[in-house]
């Protein structure tokens, strides 16, 4: 074939005309210039302004409708001037995000700031309304000379608000004709909905539908593309309702059950009629602050809340002794942040306010304290908890063993960890460390066992006088159990004498940068087990093949030693370890035995962070899996069934033929197929070929396929076999008919010969005959009957191959 240049460059140049006409209709429809050509006021403001377009589009028409410093605030609020957003997925992040969060601070510390920003976002409809919010109470505190502490006590990034909020102003002063001798305004928070407006006409462009997609919600941002929609995101629409995905950042979210690199909306402004807010669902938090000492009346089935008799005590920062990625421990820190009167908002709160109250836990009385916010029916609730009369340090002792709930697992915005949320009979809201109730640092799958009550025992109490609770000692003995029914089994490895059983699990994470997955076994009684699964145990190699949360079948066995990175261990920890303990061969990893216990330690002289350490790692990786069958997935499938399978591997015998070959079919089910099963051997890797499903096992994962035509061969000759065993059979019993006849007709004559014997003696060995020929006859008779239950199993078969082979070739 030959390519003409000038067929090129013609191409060229009327795709260049057309872009460059599409640009100019562009520039025109912006109004950066006149229809003659002229260039407008817009576009001279835009050289100053360090915004985008379509920012710059939402503070133009925003200055028609007198919200134009309020516009601004929230588009620098929502993104730095690089359009890096700073809510959403980075609403927590160091440096950028809004709000602070360490993941070093203890289980109480970490609820106390939850409660806090959960409270922060109560009454507000989307993200726009949340930074109008803060900015508001931030400047607010700001004219008060108190938004350091304000933004302390509340953990609120100061520094980015103070940083995104002077540069909207300076822009606001410098471009849309603030009078340099004007006081200015403050934002005016009855135009929230105005500003919702300008958005919703100026960003039709950025308009999504919400999608169905779990566990993590999605937009559908074109026809074939989505975005996720951050956890940390805030809107009030529900599935198939319209949102504007105002800002984006590049992220991974779990779609379809496996992690993506995708698009995640981390700003969402809700398409809605501009109506007036009630300022009070806005600011409640603000004027009736968690922690809050109130008034409790009952109206018939409502409990009122009445204002704040007290407000809350200062919030003291408790940080927890945990080992850094150097092994040296962390210093334990306290930082106190004091409320001030000066935060509460009561300009918001109305006469006479009243709010709903609801009871956590069955005490009740006519005074509480307000531990959280939350809305029922577009209504803000009161979370109340009764004063404790005493602390647990009065009523509880070390070693004592308590019924306690599970009310919620809270995970680290950013991080692994997180605290559990847990109820006991005399304190409704006990917070606990996630690897209280863990052997793995990150809790993986700890949500399993939300709502479960567990026998929890007490390890000692906090600084707030809760009890330091734990399930370790149970999770350790059921681990010892299971290695002990691992031993015992008769099942081995076809390669080693290895013992395994097989359970049921689920993945809860999928990590291709470490080419691992983590799975956890369920067993009862708030017990789960998390085991890393490396990539080369994964059902056909290759982590693509998994699922998140889906029921798969893994295979268990016992490791024999375990293995710690150095990095954690001081060179004098290393020096002094146990002699039976060593280095491995890269001298990077400290190889000690499984199973620790504390006399196993107990004359290591070394840090009791480090010692705790390796005692639960020795637990946490003392079994190891593969996963043998993904469960689900393979229960689907029907035997019969056609399937269009992708090559991924070949392997080839001694003699250059192909021995087996692995594939991926339907919902990334991989499988493989025998050489000899293929009728043709002309395939590659990345071949599309198609096969049948000739048999399936989801509990062990085995899956015989063949090729289309291979099957049809099969199937043929399968019919011809059951063809000729039927007429086998049929021939033997013929045969064996004729044997009884014979047979029948001996006992009669040997039943003449006793009936006409001439001695006692004669008569007798007859008899004997009699009894012989009629047991044979029996035998006889149950083996063509044999015969004929299996000639009716075979017809039966051969029917049905019958039909299957119709139906292929009706495909074909």
């Amino acid at each position: 074939m030959t390519i003409n240049k000038e067929e090129i460059n013609v191409d060229s140049k009327e795709k260049w005309t057309a872009e460059i006409s599409r640009s100019a209709q562009s520039v025109r429809d912006s109004q950066f210039v006149t229809e003659k050509g002229l260039i407008t006021e817009k576009a001279l403001e835009i050289f100053h302004i360090p915004r985008s377009v379509q920012d710059i589009d939402v503070i133009t028409l925003a200055d028609e409708y007198n919200c134009a410093l309020e516009a601004a605030i929230v588009l620098f609020l929502m993104a730095s001037r690089d359009g890096e957003p700073r809510t959403g997925a980075n609403l927590y992040s160091p440096g950028i995000g809004l709000l602070f969060w360490d993941i070093n601070w203890t289980a109480s510390t970490k609820l106390k700031i939850w409660r806090l920003h959960q409270a922060l976002k109560v009454g507000c409809k989307d993200d726009l309304d949340f930074v109008i919010k803060l900015a508001y109470c931030f400047l607010r505190a700001e004219k008060n000379n108190i938004a350091e502490l304000w933004t302390k006590y509340f953990q609120v990034n100061y520094q980015v608000m103070q940083e995104a909020l002077n540069d909207a102003r300076d822009i606001f002063a410098s471009h849309y004709r603030m009078n340099a001798l004007e006081e200015e305004r403050a934002i005016d928070i009855n135009i929230v909905g105005r500003i919702r407006q300008v958005f919703v006409s100026t960003w039709q462009n950025r308009v999504a539908k919400i999608t169905g997609d779990k566990p993590v919600p999605c937009l559908k941002v074109e026809k074939e593309r989505i975005a996720a929609i951050s956890q940390h995101c805030i809107y009030s629409q529900t599935k198939g309702e319209e949102v504007i995905m105002a800002a984006a950042t590049d992220g991974m979210a779990i779609v379809g059950g496996y992690p993506r690199q995708m698009p995640v909306a981390s700003f969402i402004v809700c398409l809605e009629e501009e109506s007036q807010e009630e300022k009070s669902n806005f600011f409640a938090d603000q004027f009736l602050p968690i922690g809050s000492l109130v008034n409790v009346t009952k109206k018939g089935k409502k409990i009122l809340v009445g204002g704040a008799v007290e407000f809350p005590s200062a919030v003291k920062f408790y940080y927890k002794r945990t080992l850094n990625g150097d092994g040296s421990p962390k210093k334990e820190m306290l930082s106190v942040s004091e409320f001030v009167e000066e935060f509460v908002c009561s300009e918001f709160k109305e006469e006479g306010f009243e709010a709903t109250g609801e009871w956590i836990g069955e005490d009740e009385s006519d005074r509480a304290i307000v531990i959280n916010w939350t809305e029922e029916s577009g209504c803000l609730v009161a979370i109340l908890a009764p004063i404790k009369a005493t602390e647990s340090k009065s009523i509880l002792k070390v070693g004592d063993t308590l019924k306690a709930t599970i009310q919620k697992v809270v995970r680290d915005p950013n991080g692994k960890g997180g605290f559990v949320l847990t109820s006991l009979a005399h304190n409704p809201c006990v917070p606990i460390e996630i690897n209280a109730i863990s052997l793995s640092p990150a809790g993986y799958g700890s949500e399993k066992i939300e709502g479960q009550t567990l026998n929890l025992s007490v390890e000692g109490f906090d600084e707030e006088g809760n009890p330091l609770l734990s399930n370790i000692d149970s999770l350790k003995e059921d681990l010892g159990a299971l290695r002990e029914e691992i031993s015992e089994s008769e099942k081995a490895t076809k390669t080693s004498e290895k013992s395994y059983i097989e359970l049921s699990a689920v993945a809860v994470k999928i990590d291709e940068d470490e080419e691992e997955a983590v799975v956890v076994i369920e067993r009862g009684k708030g017990i789960v087990h998390p085991i890393k699964v490396s990539q080369t145990y994964v059902p056909g190699g290759d982590l693509k093949n998994l699922r998140i949360d889906e029921k798969i079948i893994v295979r268990l066995f016992n490791r024999t030693d375990d293995e710690i990175s150095v990095e954690y261990f001081t060179e004098e920890e290393m020096k002094s370890m146990p002699r039976s303990w060593r280095l491995n061969e890269t001298k990077d990893k400290v190889v000690l035995p499984l199973c620790l216990e504390d006399k196993d330690l107990e004359r290591w002289n070394v840090r009791s962070e480090l010692v705790d350490f390796v005692k639960r790692h020795s637990w946490q990786y003392c079994i190891g899996a593969r996963i043998n069958s993904l469960k689900e997935r393979i229960s689907k499938l029907k035997e019969g069934n056609s399937v269009n399978a992708t090559v991924r591997k070949i392997d080839y015998n001694e003699a250059g033929e192909i021995d087996k070959v692995y594939v991926i079919f339907g919902d990334s089910v991989p499988a493989s197929i025998l050489g000899r099963s293929l009728s043709s051997t002309e395939i590659s890797e990345g071949d599309e070929i198609s096969l049948c499903i000739r048999s399936v096992d989801p509990q062990t994962g085995r899956i015989f396929l063949v090729d289309k035509e291979k099957e049809l061969e099969l199937i043929t000759t399968d019919i011809q076999q059951k063809k000729e065993t039927i007429t086998r059979w049929q021939g033997n019993i013929e045969n064996s008919e004729g044997y009884i006849v014979s047979l029948i007709e001996q006992v009669e004559k040997l039943q003449y010969g006793i009936a006409n014997a001439r001695t006692v003696e004669y008569a007798a060995e007859r008899i004997v005959w009699l009894s012989q020929k009629r047991s044979k006859i029996e035998q006889v008779e149950n083996q063509i009957q044999e015969w004929r239950e299996k000639i009716s199993s075979v017809q039966k078969e051969l029917r049905e191959l019958r039909q299957k082979l119709k139906e292929l070739q009706q495909k074909e």
